[in-house]
């Protein structure tokens, strides 16, 4: 799993696909989540969601997490942000996009969109979907714990997830290692939201039951 890291100082050279700079003792690096390379998209794709359009909401966060620098867990209830480590845009819509790449490689007879309101995209089906957590404790275990609803044209409510729990070991204290462990369980994520699209659209494809008088 790739990590897209940028090293920022005042005096900042390219190279190699990140910025490194000397003017001070330590430079703040920059991060951000991205989908993987060669997505393997589900094995049963279901023909109710080809050509369908597929809308991403904004993603909501905690708001100690809607801040450039990267925070993990402490002892108890004890939260840590990183002075030299940041992400390099705003994590709620890093992850939307992130969300929306994931899901049309998962998906790809469908047609994926950013939404960024609920009105004014034509979707057969919208994501909005809600992390709890976003954190660990370095060199020990990153956490992702998440829900997402689906909605549809009228903006009825399809289904609604149970929170669901991603964790990873972490080998090492790195700050690219926590963040390539998050990649990985943004794309378990996806997945199961992938899953999820997939019987909904199955579910609403069904024939009403019919009904029997007299």
């Amino acid at each position: 799993m790739n990590t897209s890291t940028i090293v920022v100082s005042s005096l900042a050279v390219v190279a190699a696909g990140w910025i490194c700079g000397c003017a001070s003792s330590q430079s703040t690096r920059l991060y951000v989540l991205s989908s993987p390379d060669g997505i393997t998209p589900e094995s049963e794709v279901s023909p109710n969601l080809a050509g369908a359009q597929i809308g991403i909401g904004r993603v909501r966060i905690p708001k100690h997490l809607a801040r450039k620098p990267i925070v993990t867990e402490g002892e108890g209830a004890e939260l840590a942000f990183s002075d030299f480590h940041h992400w390099g845009e705003s994590l709620r819509d890093n992850l939307a996009d992130v969300l929306l790449l994931n899901l049309a490689g998962l998906l790809p007879d469908s047609t994926l969109l950013l939404q960024r309101t609920l009105y004014g995209l034509n979707t057969a089906y919208s994501v909005h979907a809600e992390v709890l957590r976003l954190g660990g404790t370095l060199g020990e275990r990153a956490v992702l714990e998440a829900r997402w609803s689906i909605s549809g044209k009228e903006n009825d409510t399809f289904s609604v997830s149970a929170v669901h729990r991603y964790s990873r070991e972490l080998d090492s204290s790195d700050y690219g290692v926590y963040v390539s462990a998050l990649n990985e369980m943004v794309m378990e994520l996806s997945r199961d939201i992938a899953a999820s699209l997939v019987q909904t659209a199955d579910a609403a494809a069904q024939p009403p039951p019919t009904t029997h008088t007299g």
